[in-house]
């Protein structure tokens, strides 16, 4: 692929990754092959489920854990260990994957707050992206350093204006999972 670009996807309102699971099924569309490691996210969506079963040729999904640790911030120490363990773990197949040339379209979930909690090395983030030269990276989380905004293409704010979350809903089957 030409001209391969760096995409973020940041802030408090939901839709970052619905926006990059869209550019996973565009390019699938296209028949691309694409690579989605999901930081931070411990059980398979719907997309999820949708996207390995339909798409079994070309598009390869990877998850932090099978184990559902549910929000970070209510761990203990040793869950949060085991967190970071299996994230840096998960980095290194991203890394591994993105030198192989192997995908088209590389999807990292969560991975700004897997940086941010420092489950993942910000430094050698920035190292690998900028070994980049063939795939399009799509990024998401709550916030991003300038030295990633820097090398992005494509940044991109969601911000919550209303949601039912503030108001004690719980996420729904289907809907917001």
């Amino acid at each position: 692929m030409e001209n391969y670009c760096i995409h973020i996807h940041i802030g408090h309102g939901k839709g970052k990754t619905t926006s990059a699971y869209g550019a996973i099924l565009r390019g699938l569309g296209h028949n691309l092959n694409v690579s989605c490691f999901s930081f931070l996210k411990f059980k398979k969506t719907g997309e999820m489920s949708a996207l390995t079963n339909n798409f079994k040729n070309n598009f390869s999904l990877f998850i932090n854990d099978e184990k559902n640790y549910g929000f970070f911030f209510n761990l203990n120490d040793s869950e949060k260990e085991q967190v970071k363990k299996s994230s840096y773990i998960l980095f290194n197949k991203f890394k591994d994957v993105l030198l192989s040339k192997s995908s088209d379209i590389i999807v990292l979930d969560e991975i700004l707050d897997a940086v941010d909690l420092e489950l993942i090395p910000h430094d050698e983030l920035v190292d690998i992206l900028k070994k980049n030269d063939f795939s399009e990276i799509i990024l998401t989380g709550r916030k991003a350093s300038k030295d990633l905004l820097s090398l992005a293409d494509y940044v991109t704010e969601f911000n919550n204006i209303k949601h039912p979350y503030n108001h004690n809903q719980k996420a729904r089957k289907g809907i917001e999972f």
